[in-house]
């Protein structure tokens, strides 16, 4: 007879409070050239994506700008979320994953860059106006894949990446209650393993 070490009783305990749920994953699996706005997302509880702005297509199985800086998003129905992504920077642009998007000119972008060595950044934009809310140091080197993740809850917004370097936000009033969110890419970035949960 095996001892019942007492395992047992608490199997259904979940270690750190509620599991998240998935909304939207994307592996970005597709054929090569397909515009997002045709392609299907691997789970998605909301919508297609969206373009706000400019192109994004299926290359070697990830979302690729060729030019421009631009905005895709998809409204999971829920504005306090988690949204992970690989990021792959190439040049000396900012870019990342973007949280209740409105449209192309409002929103919350989580960006890196490989400028000095590499930042991390939370970008306030309205109407068009970027207005870095926190940035630190990161160690960020072009063609190289990071993983960038953005943090959303009522009026505070953190963000890490690698799941290091946070920096955090606590005043995040514009677009609180907007439920779209997704990629913004510049020059040929790629993303991959697009993610939104809730929490």
């Amino acid at each position: 007879m095996q001892a019942d070490t007492g395992l047992s009783a608490i199997s259904g305990i979940v270690v750190g409070g509620t599991p998240a749920t998935t909304l939207i994953f994307d592996t970005f699996t597709d054929t090569n050239g397909t515009n997002l706005t045709a392609h299907t997302a691997d789970t998605n509880q909301g919508t297609g994506w969206l373009a706000d702005t400019g192109t994004i297509t299926v290359q070697s199985n990830q979302a690729n700008c060729g030019s421009g800086f631009p905005y895709y998003a998809i409204d999971a129905g829920q504005a306090n979320v988690t949204i992970t992504a690989l990021v792959t920077p190439t040049g000396t642009a900012a870019a990342g994953v973007s949280g209740r998007v409105s449209n192309a000119t409002n929103s919350w972008d989580i960006d890196i860059d490989a400028v000095s060595g590499g930042h991390l950044f939370i970008y306030e934009q309205v109407s068009g106006t970027f207005t870095v809310r926190a940035s630190t140091t990161a160690a960020i080197s072009s063609g190289t894949q990071y993983t960038v993740q953005a943090v959303f809850s009522g009026n505070n917004v953190t963000a890490t990446v690698n799941g290091g370097n946070q920096i955090a936000y606590g005043a995040a009033n514009s677009n609180q209650t907007v439920t779209k969110h997704g990629i913004n890419l510049a020059g040929s970035w790629n993303a991959d393993n697009f993610k939104v949960t809730n929490p």
